[in-house]
């Protein structure tokens, strides 16, 4: 379980690593939220959410 401090951290250490140079053509912030839920008072990764399915429909450039 991976846990995170805040919504920006999951943006600096998962999201926009794993989106590489394209991040910016992506609402990180959404995606975050999306792969995220609150958890003993730290956002929690959801293991069962399909980051990729996630990202597509968070694409800016479409």
């Amino acid at each position: 379980m991976q846990t995170f401090t805040t919504t920006q951290d999951v943006i600096d250490q998962h999201v926009a690593p794993a989106l590489g140079e394209h991040a910016s053509d992506f609402d990180q912030l959404a995606i975050a939220q999306a792969i995220t839920y609150w958890q003993d008072g730290k956002l929690t990764l959801d293991e069962d959410a399909d980051f990729w399915a996630i990202a597509a429909e968070h694409e800016t450039t479409n």
